[in-house]
């Protein structure tokens, strides 16, 4: 009897450790999204391993390589930029993981310089549908920095 108690026990332990939900990461890999918080001026568009990230009012670009080494692992590397500040940064890479994901965006944690910076933040799908025009800007630029 104690064994049957036992055995129920390990059983329901394992289906709920394994019943938690997998994070579905590869429909955030290609798209747009704008970031939700402190930098919302940013639109980025995605497209496999490159992404581009438009400020809407400085009318800045940051072209960036993504490396992805797991599902929902990647290394976030600058490549170009016309934002002064960052021109510092091309080269350096950072690395994100994707935390939790939705219909709506994700959440992701990531690190910079070897781990001694640390910052997270949410990636959404937009809301309002970004103009054709907008659009267009954004995809001829990405082919132009490859």
């Amino acid at each position: 009897m104690r064994i049957a108690r036992m055995l129920i026990l390990v059983f329901l332990v394992n289906g709920v450790c394994h019943s938690q939900k997998q994070i579905d990461c590869q429909q955030h890999r290609n798209g747009f999204f704008v970031y939700d918080g402190k930098h919302t001026s940013n639109v980025v568009y995605r497209k496999n391993d490159y992404q581009i990230e438009y400020n809407v009012i400085s009318k800045q670009w940051v072209t960036v390589q993504l490396n992805w080494i797991k599902d929902c692992k990647y290394y976030f590397t600058y490549f170009r930029t016309t934002e002064p500040y960052l021109l510092e940064c091309i080269g350096k890479s950072m690395l994100f993981y994707i935390v939790t994901s939705d219909a709506e965006g994700y959440e992701y944690k990531a690190n910079y310089n070897s781990g001694e910076k640390h910052f997270e933040g949410r990636l959404i799908s937009p809301k309002t549908a970004l103009t054709k025009k907008l659009q267009r800007t954004i995809k001829r630029r990405l082919r132009q920095k490859k």
